[in-house]
């Protein structure tokens, strides 16, 4: 169970993390994974609190979730408006 602190700190890295890479899409379990490998949070989030802070960030529409049109994969991708977001210091 995160705490309130964690689970900010997994938003902010997720945007970072994100922000660097805009024109890809990357499933949860992998954005958790590498905030923790670069440092950005100092906790290994798992899967599910990935998706959790993911879906959080979806619906301020700086993140947007893609489906695999073959299958049922679900990645995630950095929005223009989390970009600017980014670049403005708002997030």
């Amino acid at each position: 169970m995160l705490t309130a602190q964690q689970k900010e700190e997994l938003r902010h890295a997720i945007l970072e993390y994100l922000y660097a890479r805009p024109m890809l899409a990357f499933a949860p379990a992998a954005i958790g994974r590498m905030c923790y490998r670069r440092g950005l949070v100092e906790f290994e989030p798992s899967e599910e609190q990935a998706r959790e802070a993911l879906e959080f960030l979806r619906g301020l529409q700086l993140v947007e979730r893609i489906r695999d049109p073959l299958g049922g994969s679900v990645c995630y991708q950095i929005t223009t408006a989390g970009q600017l977001a980014r670049e403005r210091g708002e997030v």
